[in-house]
């Protein structure tokens, strides 16, 4: 499952995204959105996550996209 994101036709749209290992893609406009997102993620499909993985590893993860 992915967000999308207002896209304004003259202007290129960058986007923060990751993709987990079970290809959950995970987008936002910034990093934070992006961290917020798999954080619930992983609440959901990855509990025993996510007491070790933290706000810093996710932001290692994160690929800037169009």
């Amino acid at each position: 499952m992915s967000q999308a994101l207002p896209h304004d036709e003259g202007t290129p749209t960058m986007a923060s995204q990751v993709t987990c290992e079970c290809n959950y893609v995970a987008r936002a406009e910034d990093d934070d959105g992006v961290v917020t997102l798999i954080r619930a993620h992983l609440r959901t499909d990855h509990p025993q996550l996510l007491d070790t993985v933290t706000e810093g590893v996710i932001r290692s993860w994160v690929e800037i996209v169009p």
